[in-house]
């Protein structure tokens, strides 16, 4: 949740919206297409993280947006470490709960970050 009157620092004034700002029929759209603008910002050489396939990703969000609440943030619904690139089969599996997030090494993510970055854990007690 964010403090009413502060942007969360590195966040633009797209980033900042609550929830409860965006229409009703655009909502996911507006933060399916920021999810894909920060993701590819921060791997623009992205693979899916669960089977290595590097010739097309989608990003996923590890906890379902529908987990958030009305006064939660676009940028806090997209914050890097809620985003994952996986390929459209690893995507509908991981959907359909075929597999777990558990199952995936996060500490060293192999889209492009660098080693010597710390790569954040989400807190991942909303994912499924």
């Amino acid at each position: 949740m964010r403090e009413e009157g502060n942007t969360p620092a590195g966040l633009g004034k797209k980033e900042s919206v609550l929830l409860t700002k965006l229409k009703k029929d655009t909502k996911r759209e507006h933060i399916c297409a920021h999810a894909r603008k920060v993701f590819h910002r921060a791997f623009p050489k992205s693979v899916c993280e669960k089977c290595g396939w590097d010739k097309h990703t989608q990003v996923c969000h590890i906890k379902p947006v529908e987990g958030f609440s009305g006064e939660d943030t676009v940028g806090a619904i997209n914050h890097i470490s809620n985003l994952l690139g996986l390929c459209p089969n690893c995507h509908w599996e991981f959907d359909k709960r075929i597999w777990n997030i558990s199952e995936l090494d996060l500490s060293n993510r192999r889209n492009g970050v660098d080693s010597s970055e710390t790569v954040h854990t989400p807190d991942l007690s909303g994912a499924v």
